[in-house]
């Protein structure tokens, strides 16, 4: 909720993608303004292949459930990539990510380590790589995905759900257990 003055660094990172601008793969955007009062959607028209679309409701998972339901209507659509607004993606994410997704059919969620950036100051977290590593760290209550990183098969939903709004924290780690009974995981170091 009002992020209009770093939302355009996120989706700047999303649409420099070198995959993008290659055309070696399609992008579409849906950007969910969660009762924004800033100029949120002034920010948004700027941006081509992108849908607003309007949550009223408070919170994140109420968010991610309004771009969710909406894209399940989406058949076109079989990939799903989320950013928040206050996070960078690396102009070979999707490229390096989406790729590695396609070579690897039976991968249905696939997250990546992520670098915390504070001010000049940056630290990587590195999750664990393959499926038994990630479904050990999920056993010990650890969050095996970052959440920021993650692309999922859509179809993920259709088995799972949305995401659980009773979890006002840990919506993801809620989604990837539910998940881990159904689908194969990965990180890419």
């Amino acid at each position: 909720k009002n992020n209009a003055n770093i939302v355009a660094r996120a989706l700047d990172s999303v649409v420099n993608q070198t995959a993008f601008l290659n055309g070696k793969f399609k992008y579409q955007i849906f950007l969910v303004d969660n009762d924004s009062s800033d100029n949120l959607k002034e920010v948004a028209n700027k941006y081509k292949n992108l849908t607003y679309l309007f949550c009223e409701t408070p919170g994140i998972v109420a968010a991610l459930n309004t771009g969710i339901f909406h894209i399940m209507n989406l058949p076109h659509i079989k990939y799903i990539a989320r950013i928040d607004a206050d996070d960078l993606w690396l102009e070979n994410k999707i490229d390096i990510q989406f790729s590695y997704m396609i070579d690897n059919p039976l991968i249905d969620i696939c997250g990546t380590a992520i670098r915390f950036i504070t001010g000049n100051f940056f630290r990587e977290w590195h999750y664990g790589e393959n499926h038994d590593q990630i479904i050990s760290d999920m056993q010990i209550g650890q969050n095996p995905i970052a959440h920021p990183s993650v692309i999922y098969k859509k179809n993920i939903f259709y088995k799972c759900g949305g995401y659980d709004e009773t979890y006002k924290y840990n919506e993801d780690l809620d989604l990837w257990m539910r998940a881990a009974k159904h689908f194969i995981f990965h990180n890419i170091q």
